[in-house]
C-alpha cells in the first residue's frame, strides 16, 4: 500500500510513517499528563481534607480538654 503512495512522491510514506510515530508520541506524552496532573490534584484534596478536619477539630479538642470529643451539647 506504500508503495502507491511512493509512486506520487517518493518520500509520502516515510513522512506518513513519521506523522504516525508523532503521532503516538503525544499520546503517551497526554498521557503521562493527565496521570500527573491526577496525583497531584489527589495529594492536594488529601491535604486540604487533612486542613478542614484540623480547623473544625482543633478547637473541640482545645475547649473540650482531654475530655471526648462530642459534635453535641448535651
Amino acid at each position: 500500500m506504500m508503495q502507491h503512495y511512493n509512486s506520487i512522491d517518493p518520500s509520502f510514506a516515510d513522512r506518513i510513517l513519521r506523522m504516525a510515530e508523532l503521532e503516538e508520541l503525544n499520546c503517551h506524552r497526554i498521557d503521562r499528563y493527565k496521570t500527573t496532573v491526577s496525583i497531584i490534584l489527589t495529594i492536594a484534596g488529601m491535604v486540604f481534607a487533612l486542613v478542614i478536619l484540623y480547623i473544625i477539630l482543633l478547637p473541640k479538642i482545645i475547649q473540650k480538654g482531654n475530655k471526648p470529643v462530642t459534635f453535641y451539647s448535651s
